[in-house]
Order: C-alpha cells, then sequence, then structure tokens
C-alpha cells in the first residue's frame, strides 16, 4: 500500500526578481531612501551629503570603500537576489557620490558580485577568507583592465590595482566582525551558526551527553 506524502511549502512567494515581499521592501526601501536623501532633501544638508564630501576629498582612495562587505553580508543573512539588487544600487550611488566616476562604479559592482557568488553556500567562517581574496583579485583586475582601456600608465595605476586587494582583505575582515552582530540584532541564524551549533565537539552538546543522554541521542 502507498501513501501519499503532502507537500508543505515552508517558503514564502516571490514577488518580483526572486524576492519576497520582505526582501524586496528592505534592499527597495533603502536604495529609495538614498537616492530620495541625494536628489529631493533641499539643499542636501544631511548625512549624504557629508558622505559624499568625504569620499570626493578624502586622502584615501575610493577604492577602499567596502561596499562588498555589505553585499557578502545580505548575501549571507537574506539571499544572493537582494545581495545583487543592493548592490546595483549602491555602485551606482557611490559612482555618483563620487563624481559621476563610471570607473568606480564598475570596480564596485564587479568585486560586491564576486563577493556574493563566493558565500552563496558559505559554511564554514574560513571560507569567507577565500571570498575576501576573490574580491580582492577582482578588484585588481577590474581596475587594471579599465586603466589599460585608457592607456594609462602601469606604474601609474598599480597602486589603485593594490589598493582594490586591500579592499577585499578588509571587506572580510569586516564581514567576520559584523556578522555575529547581525545575527544578534536580527535574530537571522545563519547555515554557519546553525553548523557550529551542531558540531559534536560543543560545550553544550558534551554536557548533554554527560547529564542526559537519551535527550543527546534524540537530538542527534
Amino acid at each position: 500500500m502507498q501513501f501519499r506524502v503532502p507537500k508543505y511549502l515552508d517558503r514564502e512567494s516571490t514577488i518580483a526578481f526572486g524576492l519576497t515581499f520582505k526582501n524586496l521592501a528592505i534592499v527597495g526601501g533603502a536604495a529609495l531612501l538614498l537616492f530620495l536623501l541625494y536628489y529631493v532633501i533641499p539643499n542636501k544638508i544631511i548625512f549624504i551629503v557629508i558622505a559624499a564630501q568625504a569620499v570626493a576629498s578624502s586622502p584615501l582612495s575610493s577604492y577602499l570603500i567596502p561596499l562588498a562587505c555589505a553585499s557578502m553580508l545580505i548575501a549571507i543573512l537574506l539571499d544572493a537576489h537582494s545581495a545583487f539588487i543592493f548592490t546595483v544600487i549602491m555602485s551606482i550611488f557611490i559612482g555618483l557620490i563620487a563624481g559621476d566616476n563610471f570607473g568606480l562604479m564598475v570596480v564596485m559592482f564587479i568585486g560586491s558580485s564576486v563577493g556574493i557568488y563566493s558565500v552563496r553556500k558559505v559554511r564554514r567562517r574560513s571560507k569567507l577568507m577565500i571570498a575576501g581574496l576573490l574580491v580582492g583579485v577582482a578588484n585588481f583586475f577590474t581596475i587594471t583592465a579599465l586603466n589599460f582601456l585608457n592607456n594609462i600608465d602601469p606604474l601609474l595605476f598599480l597602486p589603485e590595482g593594490g589598493q582594490g586587494m586591500l579592499n577585499g582583505l578588509v571587506s572580510f575582515l569586516l564581514v567576520i566582525g559584523l556578522l555575529p552582530i547581525a545575527e544578534y540584532l536580527f535574530k537571522i541564524p545563519t547555515d554557519i551558526t546553525l553548523l557550529e551549533l551542531s558540531d559534536l565537539n560543543h560545550p553544550l552538546l558534551k554536557d548533554m551527553a554527560t547529564k542526559a543522554p537519551g535527550t543527546y541521542h534524540h537530538s542527534i
């Protein structure tokens, strides 16, 4: 005799671009707010203007802006679709506030997209280092390619390529530091945390095996 097992859908229905209503609201709302602040507010007398002036006047290179960090965090906490849309919007926005810098826009987009792809199925925090390395390499080659297309002397743009590599390292360190905080604040357990909790060497599981072996074996 065969029994038909009912199928249950445990995920929300998508609305657009593979995003759920919640994810679309988060990404779209943040992007809309940024553009409204930049274009609509009279005289632009708010923090976004300060950010634009900081980018334009900072002695540090704009290639050090760690957009990839935010993109990777969103990809880990929400999903790759949300992170990609966020990356497109923020790359354009950063290019605008940096003085309509198309090259910076392209570098931010490609580096962050590589970061998103690298963390799609990440299960170990150590893998985030590889993602940061790939972001840095992507930044370096993108900066190099753009400058070659403009016939710029390599001695002039190689330092910028190095800054692009450094961007990957900075993004990795920020993700490592901010991910636990974001998980706690937004109450979103990631695959990384769940796998760490399921580690048989976890102190809680060891304590349970000693004090409540029956519960331990049922939990495993």
